[in-house]
C-alpha cells in the first residue's frame, strides 16, 4: 500500500486512500465509472465501492510484480483523470 500511496497522494482527484491487508479503497473526488472502464481497458480489474471509491481486492497469492503493474496502471489512469479535471476547472 505504501507504493500506491506514494504514487497517488499528490493527485488532486484522490481524496483518501485506506485499507486493511490487501483490501484497499481509493476515494476520489469524482464519480469513478469512467475510471473503472479505463482500468479495465488496460487489463486491470477494479471494483466500485460506492459511486466514488475504487476498491482493490487482489488474491492472497498476488505477486510483487503484479502489484507493481496494478499500481502503474492505476496511477496512469488517475493521473490522466486528474489532468482532465484541471483542464475543466
Amino acid at each position: 500500500m505504501k507504493n500506491l500511496t506514494e504514487e497517488l497522494k499528490a493527485l488532486n482527484i484522490v481524496k483518501d486512500i485506506r485499507g486493511k491487508g490487501l483490501m484497499v479503497g481509493i476515494e476520489c473526488k469524482v464519480e469513478i465509472a469512467d475510471l473503472l472502464y479505463a482500468c479495465r481497458k488496460q487489463g486491470l480489474l477494479v471494483l466500485p465501492a460506492g459511486p466514488n471509491v475504487i476498491r482493490l481486492l487482489p488474491p492472497f497469492v498476488v505477486t510483487d510484480e503484479q502489484i507493481s503493474q496494478a499500481v502503474s496502471v492505476l496511477a496512469s489512469v488517475l493521473k490522466s483523470a486528474d489532468e482532465k479535471q484541471h483542464l475543466n476547472v
